[in-house]
C-alpha cells in the first residue's frame, strides 16, 4: 500500500465528513441564504437546495458496483480527480470509495469522442467539469486543475462554503 495515497484518502474523508454537515445546513435554507463568490453578474446555484445527498441505494452507484464487484462502493462514495496511474494505487482508491473518470466513461463515450479521450489533458478537462458542477468540492490548493475548478465554480454561482482547498488557511467558516 502507498502510505502517501492512504494519507490523502484519510484527509479527504475528514473534509467529506464536514461536507455532509455543510450541505445539510445549506439545504435547510433558501436561495437568500446562499453565498456566492464576488463575481459580477452571477446568480446563486439554487439546485443545491433541492438535490439529495448521496444514498447507499443510489442506482448509479449500484451500476458502478456491478462494474467493479470487488469494490464496496455502498458507502462514502466520491468522485476523485487524480493523476495516480499505478494499478495498485487505482485499486486502493476504488476500494476506498473513489469513483474515477474512467469509471464514468462508457464505450459509447469513447465512440462519440474518439481518440482525444485517451489523453490525460483532455480527461483533466472532463474531470474539471464534473468537479466544478458537484455540490461539494475538495482540492489541493497547489493544483492548477483544482484552482481551475474553483474558478469555474465561482462562475457557476456555487456557494463558497461548499468547497475547500487544502493548504489554504480557513477563512472563518
Amino acid at each position: 500500500m502507498n502510505p502517501s495515497l492512504q494519507k490523502h484518502l484519510d484527509e479527504l474523508r475528514f473534509y467529506f465528513t464536514d461536507a455532509r454537515r455543510i450541505l445539510r445546513t445549506m439545504r435547510r435554507g433558501t436561495e437568500n441564504d446562499l453565498y456566492i463568490y464576488n463575481v459580477p453578474d452571477v446568480d446563486p446555484d439554487i439546485a443545491v437546495l433541492t438535490r439529495n445527498l448521496p444514498r447507499p441505494n443510489d442506482p448509479y452507484v449500484l451500476l458502478l458496483t456491478s462494474r467493479f464487484p470487488t469494490h464496496d462502493l455502498s458507502h462514502h462514495r466520491f468522485f476523485l480527480m487524480t493523476d495516480e496511474r499505478s494499478p495498485e494505487g487505482l485499486t486502493l482508491l476504488r476500494e476506498n470509495g473513489a469513483i474515477l473518470v474512467h469509471d464514468l466513461l462508457l464505450p459509447s463515450d469513447q465512440e462519440m469522442f474518439g481518440w482525444p479521450l485517451q489523453f490525460t489533458d483532455v480527461l483533466a478537462l472532463v474531470e474539471q467539469t464534473l468537479a466544478a458542477r458537484s455540490d461539494y468540492f475538495v482540492g489541493q490548493a497547489f493544483s492548477s486543475v483544482a484552482s481551475g475548478v474553483a474558478g469555474i465554480r465561482a462562475a457557476l454561482g456555487k456557494d463558497p462554503r461548499a468547497a475547500y482547498l487544502i493548504g489554504i488557511p480557513e477563512t472563518g467558516r
